[in-house]
């Protein structure tokens, strides 16, 4: 993630010149989504959190707390959405999802681990495991599901489908407020420290860096919080006006959001407002088991992928070059069009980056940085693998389709192309 940037997860198209660095933590705006294989709907949504009342903690797949329990932080927050789709020359796309939910998130844990359980308004729990911080982990667990479609079920996820020649292409409004790649940590605390690198993050920074958002005094509960506004304003690329506006209710003393509020418009296509609230947060005495992976699927690792900014000091490293730069434009970070491509891009002061136009209206990104290898990353790993990857670069993607189902996570070259 860069130093300067960071905000959410392809459910928000985010073209603001400068927005902020936790892109993960923010609650997100319209994303679009294009791949080959089955249609599925790719949300965009908001963030969420944590959990329980008093007496005897009892857990989804765990027993009572015994008296070695260890102390954590935890926070419940209640989440709602509402959508009306136009979709002017296209067609609905609606699971028929949940559009609320409870969130509990419990952490970090002496291991760097965080807990999310999810209860939907029929008793239904989800469970989210991570290992290495939120935003971006080193890995991921969940339960049920093997992985998508099936972890974004029951949210609902609903957005405008429109045909293209590889198949569809899915522009969605709102969605499931948290995935493999994403929990609302920043209503346990705005500051936190890159797994990689060491280096420490913190949204409250970011939200107060000069020119980007509004501010303006309020309460929430009995918590007196500076309520941050970030106001947006772009026309997708094919034309369409995207209109934005979210608010971070922040407890700046305790350094932690206490509300977030997100609403839009997307021309042609509806208009959206999601929310994630506090309802009650405390330290509690839980389980050592509340953090152990058994019986849930890994839906990420990327403990075993190179760190992007690493220096190769054996390999030659190709200079831009036709045809892979042919037609390539300088870009800003507010191009990338999901915070899984702002994870990737990991931008940072003194970096280039630029746009490769691919078929389909779709794009490849190229990262330069002074001192490591040049990355070239894209969405959709069919994209990426268009191009041959220069000797001596990076290649990262986002979402591909295997025997059918699309995967999310950060897949390498060799995995984009089946290797």
């Amino acid at each position: 993630m860069s130093e300067r940037f960071r905000n959410a997860f392809q459910t928000l198209v985010e073209r603001s010149p400068a927005p902020p660095e936790w892109e993960e933590l923010v609650v997100p705006a319209p994303r679009r989504s294009r791949y080959r294989g089955p249609l599925i709907a790719v949300g965009a949504a908001a963030a969420v959190l944590t959990v329980v009342g008093v007496g005897v903690w009892l857990f989804p797949g765990v027993g009572g707390v015994g008296p070695a329990a260890a102390e954590i932080d935890f926070v419940r927050v209640g989440f709602s959405q509402q959508v009306t789709l136009v979709c002017e020359g296209g067609a609905v796309s609606d699971n028929g999802g949940f559009d609320e939910a409870t969130i509990d998130v419990y952490g970090p844990n002496a291991d760097d681990r965080w807990r999310v359980d999810v209860t939907f308004p029929t008793g239904v729990v989800q469970s989210f495991l991570y290992e290495g911080g939120p935003g971006v982990p080193l890995r991921a667990w969940q339960r049920p599901g093997g992985g998508p479609p099936d972890f974004a079920v029951p949210f609902r996820d609903a957005g405008c489908e429109y045909p293209n020649a590889e198949g569809s292409t899915i522009f969605g409004l709102v969605g499931p407020p948290i995935h493999a790649y994403r929990i609302p940590s920043e209503f346990l605390t705005t500051a936190r420290v890159e797994p990689r690198s060491g280096r420490r993050v913190d949204l409250l920074d970011d939200l107060e860096a000069p020119g980007l958002a509004t501010t303006r005094a309020d309460t929430w509960g009995d918590v007196a919080v500076t309520v941050y506004v970030w106001e947006r304003s772009f026309l997708d690329d094919v034309g369409r006006q995207v209109t934005t506006s979210t608010e971070w209710w922040i407890d700046p003393a305790a350094r932690r959001v206490e509300r977030t509020v997100d609403v839009g418009e997307y021309e042609g296509l509806g208009s959206w407002r999601s929310e994630l609230a506090v309802l009650s947060r405390d330290r509690v005495a839980v389980p050592a088991e509340l953090f152990d992976p058994a019986g849930m699927d890994l839906v990420v690792d990327m403990s075993q992928v190179e760190e992007q900014g690493s220096v190769s000091t054996t390999t030659s490293i190709a200079p831009l070059s036709e045809p892979l730069m042919d037609g390539a434009v300088p870009a800003e970070e507010g191009d990338l069009a999901t915070s899984d491509l702002a994870a990737v891009a990991d931008l940072r002061e003194g970096d280039r980056l630029y746009r490769i136009p691919a078929p389909e209206g779709r794009s490849l990104f190229v990262r330069l940085r002074p001192g490591a290898r040049p990355l070239l990353f894209a969405t959709a790993c069919d994209v990426l693998t268009s191009v041959e990857l220069p000797e001596g670069w990076v290649g990262l993607c986002t979402e591909r389709t295997v025997d059918g189902r699309r995967q999310t996570g950060v897949f390498s070259y060799p995995e984009a192309a089946g290797g």
